[in-house]
């Protein structure tokens, strides 16, 4: 399967164009013009998906919760 680079660099432009979004990631930089491709975005203290394993239901539900909201107002 080919990768779409002008569609990578098109989707990381729009992403570090787009507002601040809680909870979501910043892009900084990319280099999609030949593998291996890399994309830089900020640093952000919170969990690893490693940590969230074995947790409860209430705290797997809270969390998925939060990140259906940061993904709404990422898409408006």
């Amino acid at each position: 399967m080919a990768i779409d680079r002008r569609l990578l660099a098109r989707n990381f432009s729009r992403m570090a164009a787009a507002p601040e979004v809680n909870g979501m990631v910043t892009p900084l930089d990319s280099d999609l013009e030949a593998g291996p491709y890399r994309a830089l975005f900020d640093r952000v203290e919170g969990l690893d998906l490693g940590s969230v394993a074995g947790i409860k239901e209430a705290e797997a539900w809270r969390l998925i919760r939060q990140l259906a909201d940061t993904l709404g107002h990422a898409h408006k």
